[in-house]
């Protein structure tokens, strides 16, 4: 597995983003991304999965392994390629807790993995200070009173409350005539 630091370097309270990716083939079929012993909350994202050039046109199956897949004995088949019909897919929201293990089921490969490396710092001791909250915050911004709320609310809260009442007897008096004009003919 190669990893590069992307873009958005760790920062205070920020997430690290490393760019990973992998290859997989006959000879290297299982690519593992490792649980670190760091104590931070690790993810991978798996973005894409492109078949090689040199790949023959036979079906490609990608299946992965991850400690989030509540116990199943097997692992889950996720991609399957062919050059003649796709050779390539994006996954979107497609997010694994480490240890994870992507293995080539079937074909000969090449096929490359890419995606994200996640790591999230670990905010459990964390306890906001004064600092952090704007002065223009109240501890509950939820509640106030009715004088407070903008007059635009009111209005729309008074117009939803109200019922309209429309006079549907005109229309009726007029189907009324029409049908005494009609009983009259």
């Amino acid at each position: 597995m190669n990893s590069l630091p992307s873009s958005s370097a760790s920062t205070e309270r920020n997430p690290a983003s490393l760019f990973w990716g992998c290859e997989l083939n006959d000879t290297t079929p299982r690519c593992v991304v490792k649980e670190e012993d760091d104590l931070l909350e690790h993810l991978v994202y798996l973005r894409t999965v492109t078949l090689g050039e040199d790949a023959n046109d036979e079906t490609h199956v990608l299946a992965v392994e991850s400690r989030n897949m509540a116990s199943v004995p097997e692992p889950v088949l996720i991609v399957s390629l062919k050059h003649s019909v796709l050779a390539m897919v994006c996954l979107d929201g497609f997010e694994l807790l480490p240890p994870v293990s992507f293995i080539l089921k079937s074909g000969m490969g090449p096929i490359y993995l890419n995606g994200q490396h996640l790591i999230l710092e670990d905010d459990s001791d964390y306890e906001p200070t004064e600092d952090d909250i704007p002065d223009d915050v109240d501890a509950d911004e939820n509640s106030f009173d009715e004088d407070e709320i903008p007059r635009a609310e009111m209005q729309a809260e008074e117009a939803s409350s109200q019922v309209f009442i429309t006079n549907d007897d005109d229309d009726d008096d007029d189907d009324d005539d029409d049908d005494n004009n009609n009983n009259n003919n």
